[in-house]
């Protein structure tokens, strides 16, 4: 090979170095950029995702009636608690919120089991009577219950006016009057709501017993045949209580 033919090569073989490295810079070049159009496009729907999680957000508002965190919700229920905890977890306040809510629902419990009707609705007091059966301490029992658990507020206030016979302050609670199909109702919800038949944990044999007899005593019309197929859904769930 001589000389000239040797210049060629090495000169062909540089040229060929040379548009490999323009070309895998180039190609990465373009990488990059595609790169960042993606990350900016998918940013934006990130953010967005995110902000509709914070609309969606959780709290332990939705355990009270309103904004003072005093009374409880209407609609309040075991299964409502249990999720308003979990979905708070990590923030003490929130936290502190639902046990107190959790602690409140437990005293009121208590104080309708010692009465026909249900005797406090978010901040409506009804004009319930008290079972023929309940001895004086029973009474003293819950008394002793919601001084020991609750923070003295007027949901507690109430509640203890409620057990010694005192007249509530109408200024603070509305008195209403609570049908029987209202009754009747407030008990079936005890075992199981539109969203289904309540955890066997969180109620009695009692419970049950007490929602049949009281929707065994209604008036026939639509409300009862409803609250009957409530209660069959709750036997099928858990045919023990049969």
């Amino acid at each position: 090979m001589n000389k000239k033919s040797l210049l060629v090569l090495v000169l062909s073989a540089i040229f060929a170095f040379a548009s490999i490295a323009v070309g895998l810079k180039y190609s990465k070049d373009q990488s990059e950029k595609l790169n960042a159009n993606v990350a900016g496009e998918i940013a934006p729907e990130k953010k967005e995702s995110n902000q509709k999680k914070d609309k969606t957000k959780v709290s332990a508002d939705v355990l009270y009636l309103d904004s003072d965190s005093v009374y409880l919700s209407k609609k309040i229920s075991d299964k409502q608690i249990s999720e308003v905890k979990k979905a708070v977890k990590g923030s003490d306040e929130q936290t502190k919120l639902v046990e107190t809510a959790k602690s409140k629902w437990a005293a009121l419990k208590e104080v309708n089991n010692l009465f026909k009707e249900t005797v406090l609705n978010g901040d409506e007091v009804t004009n319930a009577t008290m079972k023929d059966e309940i001895k004086e301490e029973d009474i003293q029992r819950v008394i002793n219950i919601i001084e020991e658990t609750l923070p003295d507020d007027a949901f507690k206030t109430t509640l203890l006016a409620i057990l010694n016979g005192d007249e509530v302050s109408t200024d603070s609670v509305s008195i209403e009057e609570e049908s029987d199909d209202g009754y009747a109702k407030s008990l079936v919800e005890v075992l199981v709501t539109d969203d289904g038949v309540r955890d066997s944990s969180t109620f009695t044999y009692d419970d049950y017993a007490n929602a049949v007899n009281e929707v065994q005593n209604l008036s026939d019309g639509e409300e009862k045949t409803y609250l009957y197929s409530q209660l069959d859904k709750v036997l099928n769930a858990y045919p023990w209580l049969q």
